[in-house]
């Protein structure tokens, strides 16, 4: 148990690793913050904005399975772009 503290205490302490979560966490704000902004608005997204969005996205290095579930494309029509 003290080798597993040890361990999670040194990746605590990394600061690649706390920039990767730093990441993620703004990743993971910007999504909550479309979502929470078209439920407000009653705004439905159509396919090229979609499209655009999921772009978009993978330039900022979020992964596909998370953009798929913030846009609503499959996979498979991410991966082409």
């Amino acid at each position: 148990m003290t080798e597993f503290k040890e361990k999670i205490e040194g990746l605590n302490n990394n600061k690649r690793y706390k920039q990767f979560l730093s990441v993620e966490e703004d990743m993971r704000k910007i999504n909550n913050t479309f979502k929470e902004i078209g439920r407000r608005e009653g705004i439905e997204i159509g396919a090229l904005e979609k499209i655009q969005i999921a772009k978009n996205l993978l330039n900022m290095k979020m992964s596909i399975e998370n953009i798929s579930k913030t846009t609503g494309l499959i996979i498979a029509e991410i991966q082409k772009l």
